[in-house]
């Protein structure tokens, strides 16, 4: 991999154990409280990454907001930070008029704003963040189809660990999310053997219990390594790690080497 640029984002309870790694990460550390103002947490948490993290969560109410102001004062953090990305991870439909003057603001200054697909028509020059989760289909013809639509250049790939457990037979697009202590308690009763998907770019296994079939895909640091040098191929522009999805596998998808995962 040698164009594609992966960010990391880890909370600053885990700055601890990140900072054995790499200092090149960005924490959770920046919100907007409830009169509307910016604020940072962990002042002191050292961060050398280029990227500022914002949420809307806990804005219960964009409307009251005074956003010129609260715009103005998130883009001069950036620059007396010397943030040259914003990532807006934003979900609520009310956030669209900040996200958008948020963004209008970053462009005129240069910094590259990165936000969630479904804030494609919000602002014109943004880099849009594609989930890695599928189950089902092509993984690559995922992607090639938002290429083509969007323009590789325009498209980061968010490495979310995918662990899911379906029920056999079974219709639906999702199945249960399973934690890793429900993940790791399948795998030492039922000693699974996992194998990859190259449609899916995942691994999967099944697995019997109580007189049902289960099947269970999930993510690892080898496959999320494979999505991100097809992400690489294909000419996208940037990826994104959260460090609890990985802890400190992370090591081997930022520097690129494969581990033997079972």
């Amino acid at each position: 991999m040698n164009n594609i640029k992966v960010f990391l984002f880890a909370s600053p309870n885990d700055a601890q154990n990140v900072l054995k790694i790499t200092r090149y990460c960005t924490f959770f550390s920046y919100y907007i409280d409830r009169n509307g103002l910016l604020r940072k947490r962990n002042a002191a948490l050292i961060n050398m990454s280029s990227v500022m993290y914002l949420s809307d969560y806990g804005i219960s109410d964009c409307t009251e907001l005074d956003i010129p102001r609260l715009s103005a004062d998130i883009i001069a953090e950036c620059r007396n930070r010397r943030f040259s990305g914003i990532f807006l991870d934003f979900e609520s439909s009310q956030s669209a008029n900040l996200l958008k003057s948020i963004c209008q603001l970053a462009s005129r200054s240069g910094i590259v704003q990165f936000i969630p697909l479904s804030f494609a028509s919000c602002a014109t020059n943004a880099k849009l963040i594609i989930p890695a989760a599928i189950s089902g289909g092509s993984f690559e013809q995922m992607l090639r189809e938002y290429k083509a639509k969007y323009g590789a250049e325009n498209l980061c790939l968010d490495l979310v660990r995918t662990c899911q457990d379906f029920t056999m037979p079974s219709y639906m697009p999702d199945g249960r999310n399973l934690s890793k202590e429900e993940f790791d308690t399948i795998m030492a009763d039922h000693s699974p053997s996992p194998f990859f998907s190259k449609e899916l770019c995942s691994k999967y296994f099944t697995y019997r219990c109580n007189g049902e079939y289960h099947f269970v895909i999930f993510d690892d640091a080898s496959t999320a390594l494979s999505k991100l040098e097809i992400a690489d191929s294909l000419g996208f522009y940037g990826a994104f790690i959260l460090y609890s999805d990985y802890d400190e596998d992370v090591k081997y998808i930022i520097n690129g080497k494969q581990k033997n995962h079972g």
